[in-house]
C-alpha cells in the first residue's frame, strides 16, 4: 500500500507542472496595453456614421414617399439626430374625437408619440427602440418596446430595418383608437413585449447584449407556438398520426358546412362539375383611367 503514495506525488506534481505551464502561456500572451477594444469601438462608431444612417434615411425616406403615394391615413416624417446618434421615423400626430377632460370640456383630443428609433449607445451597440401612439382614451402597459439590441452597426441588414418597419406599424395600429390592430398584430406584439428584457432606454444603451440574453427572450417570446407543437405531438405520438389528422380534417370538414351522411341504401345523385370563372386582375391605375 505504501508503494501508491509516490505515484499519487508524482501525478499531483506533473497536473501542477501543466497548470503553471498553461499560465504562463496564457500570461505571455496578455498586453496590458491592449487597444483591440478601442479599434472595435472606433470601426463601430465608423459604420455607423458612414454606413448605417445613410442606409436608415434611406430606406425611411422609401417608406414616406410609398406611403403618401398609397394614401395613407398620417404624414410620415425622417428624423436624423447626428449628435446623439439616432435616426428616427414617426408618425403625426390627429385628432381622435372630442375630449373628456372637465377643465377642457370642448377641445378636440389627439393621440401621437408613435415612433421607430434606431439609436447607438457609447459602447457602439445599437438598439432599436419602438414608441406607441399615446392619447387620453387610450395608453400602452409599456412606455416603449426594445426590439432589439445589435453589438455592432454591421449586424443591420436590409432584411433587419424591413422587419422592424413591420413590427412598428404593426405595434402603431394596435396602439391606435383609430384602428386597434388585427388579431395577429396583437399577438405578435404580445410577443415583443415578452421577448424585451430591458424595458427603457437606458438599460438598453448601457448594456451590452448576450447570446444566452438573446435566448431567453426568444423563448419567452416563442414558448406558446412551442407549446402548441408540443402539444400536438403528444397527441400525435398517443393516438397515432392518422387518426389525428383524420380528427383535424374532420373539424375542418365541419366547420366548411359538410352535409350530413347519406345512408348507403338511399339513392345518390352526382352533380354536374361547376365550372369556374377565373376573373382578371384589375389594375388600380386603369381602372382610375376607365
Amino acid at each position: 500500500m505504501s508503494s501508491l503514495f509516490p505515484a499519487r506525488g508524482a501525478a499531483a506534481a506533473l497536473v501542477d507542472k501543466i497548470s503553471k505551464g498553461l499560465n504562463w502561456s496564457l500570461n505571455r500572451r496578455v498586453t496590458l496595453f491592449s487597444t483591440h477594444g478601442t479599434r472595435l469601438r472606433y470601426y463601430r462608431m465608423l459604420n455607423w456614421r458612414d454606413v448605417l444612417v445613410p442606409r436608415l434615411e434611406r430606406r425611411f425616406q422609401a417608406v414616406r414617399r410609398r406611403a403618401r403615394q398609397e394614401g395613407f391615413w398620417e404624414n410620415l416624417y425622417v428624423h436624423v439626430d447626428r449628435d446623439h446618434r439616432a435616426v428616427s421615423l414617426f408618425l403625426g400626430v390627429h385628432p381622435v374625437g372630442l375630449s373628456l377632460k372637465v377643465q377642457n370640456p370642448k377641445t378636440t383630443a389627439t393621440e401621437g408619440g408613435a415612433s421607430l428609433v434606431f439609436s447607438q449607445a457609447v459602447t457602439g451597440n445599437v438598439a432599436v427602440f419602438l414608441y406607441p401612439y399615446d392619447s387620453e382614451f387610450m395608453h400602452q402597459p409599456e412606455k416603449l418596446i426594445v426590439w432589439r439590441v445589435f453589438s455592432s452597426p454591421t449586424d443591420i441588414t436590409r432584411r433587419t430595418i424591413d422587419a422592424a418597419l413591420v413590427d412598428a406599424f404593426r405595434y402603431w395600429r394596435v396602439s391606435s383608437v383609430l384602428d386597434g390592430g388585427s388579431w395577429w398584430d396583437r399577438r405578435r406584439i404580445g410577443m415583443l413585449r415578452r421577448r424585451d428584457r430591458y424595458g427603457s432606454e437606458d438599460k438598453a444603451l448601457t448594456t451590452r447584449p448576450s447570446v444566452m440574453q438573446q435566448v431567453v427572450s426568444e423563448f419567452l417570446a416563442w414558448w406558446p407556438v412551442a407549446a402548441v407543437l408540443a402539444f400536438s405531438g403528444i397527441v400525435t405520438i398517443v393516438t397515432g398520426w392518422h387518426d389525428f389528422t383524420d380528427k383535424v380534417g374532420g373539424t375542418f370538414h365541419a366547420v366548411a358546412g359538410a352535409k350530413s351522411p347519406v345512408s348507403a341504401n338511399a339513392p345518390q345523385t352526382h352533380a354536374a362539375p361547376a365550372v369556374r370563372a377565373s376573373a382578371a386582375a384589375i389594375n388600380p391605375a386603369q381602372a382610375n383611367h376607365g
